[in-house]
């Protein structure tokens, strides 16, 4: 997948150091220095999973210890493949929201997100129902 890593130096790093998003998500526009969110221009990588980026960004870090810097790294919907708690069924994806938030299970539900698009305008589903309407969509 191809994905584009904004940072360092944004304007907020709650979320963490780099924010990733699928290459062609409308949220980039908002990335770079002198725009709304700052850091320095997002740069474009080729990777198939999340420690892929890690890899990348943090070159000198030994494979096995890549782990341990995912917490600098906050994962759009938009990458939802790349995330653990994501379920890939075609274009669509199911996405476990608690887990891209950062939250206690139970807080946000499961939604569906469309590769390189922001999560589908609906309420919190069960996983179940996430993964049923994606499906329904890639069909």
């Amino acid at each position: 997948m191809r994905v584009q890593v904004c940072g360092p130096n944004l304007h907020d790093q709650s979320k963490g150091e780099f924010h990733v998003h699928a290459d062609g998500c409308a949220d980039l526009r908002n990335y770079g220095p002198g725009k709304r969110l700052g850091g320095e221009e997002p740069w474009a990588l080729d990777v198939s999973d999340r420690l892929g980026i890690v890899g990348e960004v943090y070159d000198w870090i030994p494979g096995e210890e890549a782990a341990a810097y995912l917490g600098e790294f906050h994962f759009a919907p938009c990458v939802a493949s790349l995330r653990e708690k994501a379920v890939q069924v075609g274009e669509y994806v199911a996405i476990d929201l608690d887990e891209n938030n950062r939250k206690p299970a139970g807080t946000f539900g499961w939604g569906v997100c469309r590769h390189g698009h922001g999560l589908q305008d609906l309420p919190p589903l069960s996983e179940r129902q996430a993964r049923s309407l994606a499906e329904k969509l890639n069909a």
